[in-house]
C-alpha cells in the first residue's frame, strides 16, 4: 500500500503522531514532512490538526483504490510526482475547506474534487502538463472556468470561495 498520509496502523506500517509530523511512504511515494503545528501554520487547534489528518486520509484512500487498479491490471501506477503535486496545490486549505473527493487517473493522474455549498471543483493532474481545472459556482460569485490553470489562480479563488461557505 502507498500512502500520502497517516492511515490506521498495519502490523507492518509506521504512522506519524498527529500533532507533530507527517509519515507519507511506505512504499514508491516519496517521504514528506508536515510542518510542525504553530511553526509555519500558527496556531492551529487540535479539531483543525484532526481536519488535516483526514484531508491526507482523503489521499490515502484515492491511494488504496489506485493500487486496487493496479493490481487487478485496470490501470496504471500511481505517479508520484503527480500525486505530490496535487497534494502541495490544494494543502494549503486543508481545514478550512471539505474533504476532498480524491481518485486515480489512467497514466498514473488524479483528479482531486468538491461538489459541496453550490461549487463544483474538479483539478484534473497528469505528468507534464499544467492541471486541467473545471469550476463552476451555482451563486455566481466568481466566474466559471473550464481550461488549463497553470497558476491554479482559478482553483485559490474557488478554494477561498468553498473555504468561507465552509464555516
Amino acid at each position: 500500500m502507498n500512502a500520502i498520509a497517516p492511515v490506521p496502523p498495519k502490523p507492518t506500517q509506521s504512522m506519524w503522531s498527529a500533532n507533530v509530523g507527517a509519515y507519507i511512504s511506505t512504499a514508491t511515494m516519496p517521504v514528506r514532512r508536515m510542518p510542525v503545528p504553530g511553526a509555519s501554520l500558527g496556531q492551529t487547534t487540535p479539531q483543525r490538526w484532526q481536519q488535516i489528518a483526514n484531508f491526507y486520509h482523503a489521499f490515502n484512500l484515492g491511494l488504496d483504490c489506485a493500487n486496487e487498479m493496479v493490481a487487478d491490471d485496470a490501470m496504471d501506477p500511481p505517479a508520484p510526482q503527480v500525486w505530490e503535486q496535487a497534494l502541495d496545490a490544494v494543502l494549503g486549505f486543508a481545514g478550512y475547506v471539505p474533504l476532498p473527493l480524491v481518485t486515480p487517473l489512467q497514466l498514473g493522474g488524479v483528479s482531486v474534487e468538491w461538489h459541496v455549498y453550490d461549487i463544483d471543483l474538479e483539478i484534473r493532474f497528469r505528468a507534464d502538463t499544467p492541471p486541467f481545472v473545471l469550476t463552476d459556482d451555482v451563486r455566481g460569485e466568481y466566474q466559471a472556468f473550464r481550461g488549463r490553470d497553470p497558476n491554479l489562480a482559478y482553483v485559490r479563488k474557488a478554494l477561498a470561495t468553498l473555504a468561507a461557505r465552509s464555516v
